[in-house]
């Protein structure tokens, strides 16, 4: 049926399968999708896993990886699309205990013009840094993109301003 793959492989060229992976799709009753792809070696012992999951129409993808095989999830990384067009990507890093180390999420708008992009880099729930992107299309063709970086204060901390002609060969950028 196509639903499981399993791949051998001799990663050390000595002639004997030393690892073995396998992806295997599971349909959900919702038409959504679990795909599941674990890498063990020739012993049985789980090396790494991810796991992604997509809802039936693609709108919502969710992939949670172990990277060194001790069963705990390392990454997580999700992408949801709303009803309004809105894009929401997600991702956190997880200690072995399973703490939060660093989380990102970004947000784009369904026409791409507006996004913000913010991030926990120390796991403590708060948004150390943010940044915030708009784009103008101007009425005689030319495009304006401000992107603005704020701190956990919400103070500026940086601000650039690029102005792109009609025909692309001229660009102009102030920075602040």
């Amino acid at each position: 049926d196509g639903l499981v793959a399993v791949t051998r492989s001799d990663a050390d060229g000595d002639g004997d399968f030393d690892l073995v992976s396998t992806q295997t799709v599971t349909l959900q009753n919702d038409g959504g999708r679990t795909e599941t792809t674990e890498l063990r070696t020739d012993t049985g012992i789980l090396r790494a896993k991810t796991t992604i999951a997509s809802s039936d129409d693609g709108r919502n993808i969710t992939r949670l990886t172990d990277v060194n095989g001790d069963g705990v999830t390392d990454a997580v990384w999700s992408k949801a699309v709303g009803n309004d067009g809105w894009t929401t990507e997600q991702s956190g890093r997880f200690s072995a205990t399973g703490a939060l180390q660093s989380a990102s999420q970004t947000v784009v708008s369904d026409d791409g013009l507006f996004a913000t992009e913010s991030w926990d880099r120390d796991g403590d729930g708060m948004q150390e840094r943010r940044s915030f992107r708009e784009t103008v299309l101007n009425a005689n063709g030319s495009v304006t993109t401000t992107t603005t970086g704020k701190g956990a204060n919400d103070a500026v901390y940086a601000r650039s301003v690029v102005t792109v002609s009609d025909d692309g060969l001229v660009s102009v950028r102030t920075d602040d």
